[in-house]
C-alpha cells in the first residue's frame, strides 16, 4: 500500500513513494491474534545493512512536539530471525533523527514499540518507559493492545491490553518531531528500527487521554478487532 489514509479529518495521511519499502494490505485472513476479518497492514524489517530497506510509512507528526499526547495501536509483532539475534529496536510508530555523530539527543527521537524480546519501550530518548513483556519466538506472532501516553503534568505511562505496565514521572515534551513514520522507530544511521508484524488500528491525540476515555477506545478497538 502507498497510502493509509487519516480518518481524522487532518489530513495527516501516512505514505511512502519508494517502491521497495512499501507495505502489505492483508485482508485474506484476520492479524494474527485477532478474530475480525478486516484489513491490516503487514511490514518487514528488511535485510539490507542496518534494514535500512525495511517497510514503512512517512507521516507527519510535527504536532506532537511540546504537547501532550497519546498513541494507541493494537498491533501483533512476528517474531523475526534478524530481530532475535540482535534484540534491539522492533518500533511501529517513530519520529526524529539520530545519527552517530549526535546520539546523546534527548527528546527528540520518538519510539513506541519492543527494545527487545521482553522489553516493551515508550521513549523520546530520555528517561525510558519500559514494561516487561513474555518472549516471542522466531515464526510467532504476538498480539498486543498498546496505549503510550505524555502528558507534562504527570509524565510517560504504558499501558499493555488495558493493564498499567510502566510509568516514569519525566515530563519533558518532544522538542522534536520531524521524519515521523509508521513501521520504524527514529532515523538511525548505525541501527535498526524497522518494525516487524502488523498494524490493525493506530490512533494518535494531541492530548493525554484521562482514564476513562483511554479504557473506552481500547474497549472500542479490543470489540471491533475480536482480540483479548
Amino acid at each position: 500500500m502507498t497510502t493509509w489514509h487519516d480518518a481524522s479529518g487532518n489530513g495527516r495521511d501516512a505514505s511512502q513513494a519508494n517502491a521497495i519499502k512499501l507495505p502489505q494490505l492483508q485482508s485474506a485472513t484476520p492479524l494474527p491474534g485477532t478474530g475480525a476479518a478486516l484489513e491490516w497492514v503487514q511490514f518487514s524489517p528488511g535485510t539490507g545493512l542496518g534494514h535500512t530497506d525495511g517497510q514503512d510509512l512517512d507521516v507527519d507528526l510535527s504536532f506532537l512536539t511540546n504537547s501532550d499526547y497519546t498513541i494507541v495501536a493494537l498491533v501483533s509483532r512476528y517474531g523475526d530471525t534478524w530481530l532475535s539475534n540482535n534484540q534491539e529496536g522492533n518500533y511501529f510508530i517513530g519520529a526524529g533523527v539520530l545519527t552517530s555523530q549526535n546520539n546523546s539527543l534527548p527528546y527528540g527521537a520518538l519510539h513506541a514499540g519492543w527494545y527487545t524480546d521482553t522489553d516493551f519501550r515508550f521513549s523520546e530518548f530520555g528517561n525510558d518507559a519500559d514494561a516487561n513483556v513474555p518472549p516471542n519466538p522466531v515464526g510467532s506472532w504476538q498480539a498486543q493492545l498498546v496505549t503510550c501516553r505524555f502528558s507534562k503534568q504527570n509524565g510517560r505511562t504504558i499501558y499493555l491490553d488495558g493493564n498499567l505496565a510502566a510509568f516514569v514521572s519525566d515530563t519533558t515534551p518532544l522538542n522534536a518531531a520531524d521524519q515521523g513514520a509508521v513501521g520504524r522507530g527514529f532515523l538511525n544511521d548505525h541501527a535498526s528500527n524497522q518494525f516487524s508484524g502488523g498494524i490493525a488500528e493506530l490512533l494518535v491525540y494531541s492530548e493525554a487521554l484521562g482514564d476513562v476515555d483511554r479504557a473506552a477506545v481500547e474497549s472500542f478497538l479490543r470489540t471491533k478487532w475480536q482480540a483479548p
